[in-house]
């Protein structure tokens, strides 16, 4: 095999290559976004009202706290770089959220 014909080949190769590797980039953030979709809210659903309170007792409350406040300062950024946990309002949501 010539040189010539080698370096086709190689180049061949390579576009294929990143051709693939993009095509599974794409969908596999396309599947990401897919599975990041949130279930649809319902606040008269009393059970999925419940479930909502533990998961933000147990996982958000200890920053944000127990009634959405914050912790004090929340605009003022810590001597770490990170800024503390801002209120949430009263759809359940912060500015960063």
């Amino acid at each position: 095999m010539d040189a010539s014909r080698a370096n086709r080949l190689t180049v061949a190769g390579l576009f294929a290559f990143v051709l693939a590797a993009a095509a599974i980039a794409y969908y596999g953030r396309a599947e990401l976004d897919k599975s990041r979709t949130p279930a649809p809210i319902d606040p008269r659903d009393a059970a999925q009202v419940e479930r909502g309170r533990v998961v933000y007792a147990s996982y958000c409350a200890s920053c944000h706290g127990g009634q959405l406040e914050g912790q004090p300062d929340w605009r003022i950024r810590l001597p770490g770089g990170r800024m503390p946990a801002p209120p949430h309002d009263q759809s359940g949501h912060t500015w960063h959220h």
